[in-house]
């Protein structure tokens, strides 16, 4: 499986404040065309284009038909049509998070290297429409706005580390939680591999190592989904078709298992990936299905375990991206 190509963003041409690029989305709560803002906001035609493009990239506006920009539903939800400055700050800052070329430049800064290097790291695993030094002066005021950078460009965030406990009490604010357990997973699985995850597969692990303690079988829901949709994936891009395949277990099997054109029986994944798969499989079983067939008894879900399911499926996404990439044996 050859490595997927840069994907790509866009950013403005311009330096866009938070608290215009916020109006601008609470604007579009409901609806707005281009001229709407443009009125509402009193600014230029380029201007209020910038925050239209900051806002499309972050995912909390969208572009519909007969030129109507639209807040996002989950956006939206977190708004009020005219919301305090905290909370502005706030919601820019979960949406901002959730950037993979953000939390990448995030994760090198955290790394010891000078917002220039960073930039240049992120960039090499993206595309994007702006210079490096547009990107580099826009993440910056970003990231300092949003309390992540000081003044000295230096993070304010600390790393995610994995502690199973059974009632762990988050000391920090959701955002603050939210944002070192992204920096652990671009340091955990590497850029490579956090690049190569979708969007919807990455909101999956955050939310499982979120949900560990308070809510341990969603935590391995969570983890689960992100798993299979990782296996489904890696057999798309080997032309294998999963449809008739359900859950973790068969796709493993099918991956681990299934003839080529020649009716030759052929293996995409290694022998332990497979045997770790299949555990992974039983134990999203053993969380999802209410009781255990034989006995009629319940599973009781617990914290450590949640984390340790979580921590063993972000190892193997990494284990078979290596070696379906690149042929190398990583766990």
């Amino acid at each position: 499986m050859s490595r997927v190509n840069n994907r790509y963003f866009e950013l403005p041409s311009m330096t866009i404040s938070i608290t215009f690029l916020m109006d601008v989305v609470c604007r579009c709560i409901g609806g707005a065309t281009l001229q709407n803002l443009i009125d509402y906001t009193n600014k230029s035609n380029a201007y209020v284009k910038g925050a239209l493009i900051a806002a499309t990239s972050i995912c909390m506006v969208s572009y519909q038909n007969q030129n109507q920009y639209i807040t996002t539903k989950e956006c939206a939800s977190e708004l009020t049509t005219t919301p305090a400055e905290d909370l502005k700050i706030e919601v820019f800052r979960s949406w901002l998070q959730k950037f993979e070329p953000f939390m990448l430049f995030i994760r090198y800064i955290c790394s010891g290297d000078s917002p220039t290097v960073a930039t240049r790291k992120t960039t090499s695993f993206f595309n994007c429409n702006r210079p490096v030094e547009s990107i580099e002066k826009i993440f910056l005021i970003w990231g300092k706005g949003i309390g992540v950078l000081d003044a000295d460009n230096q993070p304010c965030i600390s790393m995610f580390h994995p502690i199973a406990l059974e009632n762990t009490e988050f000391l920090r604010s959701e955002n603050e939680d939210d944002a070192s357990i992204r920096l652990y997973l671009t340091e955990t699985l590497t850029s490579e591999v956090f690049v190569w995850l979708d969007h919807a597969e990455i909101e999956e692990l955050v939310s499982s190592l979120k949900k560990r303690a308070t809510d341990p079988r969603a935590s391995i829901e969570c983890a689960g989904r992100a798993f299979e949709d990782v296996l489904r994936r890696i057999a798309m891009t080997q032309n294998l078709d999963t449809k008739k395949q359900n859950g973790i277990s068969q796709v493993a099997n099918f991956l681990y298992s299934h003839r080529d054109s020649d009716g030759k029986t052929y293996s995409s994944i290694l022998s332990k990936q497979y045997n770790i798969s299949q555990a992974i499989g039983d134990i999203r079983n053993m969380a999802g299905h209410s009781k255990e067939a034989k006995t009629m008894e319940r599973w009781e879900i617990s914290a450590p375990g949640a984390e340790a399911f979580a921590q063993m499926v972000i190892m193997l996404i990494k284990s078979l991206y290596y070696y379906t990439s690149h042929g190398q044996y990583i766990f």
